[in-house]
């Protein structure tokens, strides 16, 4: 037991203090002075069935106080209301376009082709890929567009603040967070150049125009079922680099809702960021749906 234990301790303790590095050497936007140079934005929001969140997230990113912007609601085939929720949620404001998404090709994923398709239409100089459910406070954009101009890498993700309701929520998903931050993309792994780790949130990737043309966009990872870290991982081996920086005074979401989201996503997640055959994925997909029955009630 003791040859076990070992090595499992000092691996959570080299977590620990890896996590308490990171917090020093990771810039918070929230503390960037807004940026006084204008440039055009266009934020691109895929949204497939997520009528439940979206209208918070049209409001936001129209009430952001940099200009000038355009919003781009690209609707992934929903089958809910997504598409009228979007479009109420803009009114009568002529910077949202909400862009009714052609059938996915073969050979694509649905979120990379929306974007894609998002892209293809923005008039942006930098172009900020937002999922649907993430909430930006009227600052964000500004603040985050300062840090990326100082950093100079050509682009800046923020990592969201995450809100939480149930048990399961409160105890997963801390917990899976750190994981990633430390064991999965380490921080000066995903930062070092010639490195091969990647990190990004995909719900915040903020990136010149020319950057994203010069790593192939969405269209080079089109297949690709972990979109954000495929896409960080072109930006990276073109030269430049989506900076992680923590914005938890600037964007927030509910990433799962009770205990079953929860472990589904997380667990398909886990089964497509690995390498292996199809038929991991639909194993883990089962198996998710097996603890989820038992997690349900928490």
């Amino acid at each position: 037991m003791r040859a076990v234990a070992a090595p499992i301790a000092a691996a959570w303790w080299g977590g620990v203090g890896l996590a308490l590095w990171e917090r020093r050497v990771v810039p918070d936007a929230s503390r960037e002075e807004p940026t006084t140079r204008p440039a055009r934005v266009s934020v691109i929001v895929p949204a497939r069935n997520e009528a439940r969140g979206i209208a918070a997230c049209v409001r936001s990113l129209l009430a952001q106080e940099h200009a000038p912007v355009e919003v781009i609601v690209v609707d992934d085939e929903s089958t809910d209301a997504t598409g009228d929720v979007a479009r109420a949620a803009g009114g009568a404001d002529a910077r949202l376009r909400l862009v009714a998404g052609a059938s996915v090709p073969d050979g694509w994923v649905g979120k990379s082709w929306a974007c894609w398709q998002g892209a293809q239409i923005a008039t942006g100089e930098w172009l900020l890929v937002s999922d649907a459910d993430v909430i930006h406070a009227p600052d964000a954009l500004g603040r985050t567009l300062a840090l990326a101009r100082r950093a100079g890498r050509g682009g800046v993700t923020l990592i969201p603040r995450i809100d939480v309701g149930t048990r399961a929520e409160r105890w997963v998903m801390p917990a899976a967070l750190v994981a990633i931050e430390t064991f999965v993309a380490p921080g000066p792994l995903a930062r070092h150049p010639r490195s091969l780790v990647s990190v990004a949130a995909g719900g915040f990737m903020l990136m010149t125009r020319d950057l994203y043309n010069r790593s192939g966009g969405h269209e080079a990872i089109r297949g690709q079922m972990v979109d954000d870290l495929g896409l960080a991982l072109r930006v990276k081996r073109v030269g430049g680099l989506l900076v992680p920086a923590r914005g938890n005074g600037l964007i927030g979401l509910r990433m799962y809702v009770g205990a079953r989201e929860v472990w589904r996503g997380w667990s398909k997640n886990a089964s497509f960021a690995s390498a292996g055959p199809p038929a991991k994925a639909l194993v883990g997909e089962l198996g998710g749906d097996v603890v989820a029955d038992l997690l349900v009630g928490v």
